[in-house]
């Protein structure tokens, strides 16, 4: 074998020795459940805040999860400050903290971790500028910090300045505007 060779394998081998360590680590899943002591069945979210907090949107209400305890938000019928239902769809949190939680059929809510007050948006069909649908199938926040929900009935990008929403429908014929109303994912390209 030429020297060259030689050096070559070498290198090779310092490359592999350097990489096995990092296929040969250990994963581990800690187990969290939930403060009834009961398992999880219908997580339908998860997001951290900026306080390192871990959100989880569920069936059975909102939780928040700090690594060693859990706290739930439940709707309660008595309290319009509360979360609008336990039915849970999506969740999403924005650059000020602010927690933005999608129901199935009671809107969207904005939950105030500071204050613990949720606000509600819901459909109104004689206000043109409130949410499409009762029903949000999934929310983000794009990089300018804009809120977009996606509904059974289009797609709304929410205008925090007036607390309205613009409405993106399917028009027939229309190849400009959305293919389907029923929006149930939303994602963000590099454009």
């Amino acid at each position: 074998m030429n020297r060259s060779f030689k050096n070559q394998l070498f290198a090779c081998f310092l490359l592999f020795v350097g990489i096995y360590p990092a296929f040969n680590q250990q994963i581990f899943f800690n187990k969290v459940q939930p403060p009834d002591g009961k398992t999880f069945v219908h997580e339908t979210g998860i997001v951290q805040d900026g306080n390192g907090y871990m959100w989880l949107s569920t069936k059975k209400g909102l939780c928040r999860y700090d690594g060693y305890q859990m706290i739930t938000y439940k709707n309660n019928a008595l309290d319009p400050n509360s979360l609008a239902s336990d039915i849970l769809e999506c969740i999403c949190v924005d650059s000020t903290g602010i927690i933005w939680i999608g129901t199935d059929g009671a809107g969207l809510d904005r939950f105030d971790p500071s204050t613990g007050l949720f606000k509600h948006f819901r459909n109104n069909s004689n206000v043109p500028g409130s949410l499409s649908a009762d029903w949000v199938n999934t929310i983000m926040i794009d990089r300018d910090g804009i809120l977009w929900a996606g509904t059974g009935k289009g797609l709304d990008r929410y205008d925090a300045q007036t607390g309205t929403f613009k409405h993106f429908r399917n028009k027939p014929g229309d190849s400009t505007s959305i293919s389907c109303d029923e929006v149930t994912a939303i994602y963000q390209d590099r454009q």
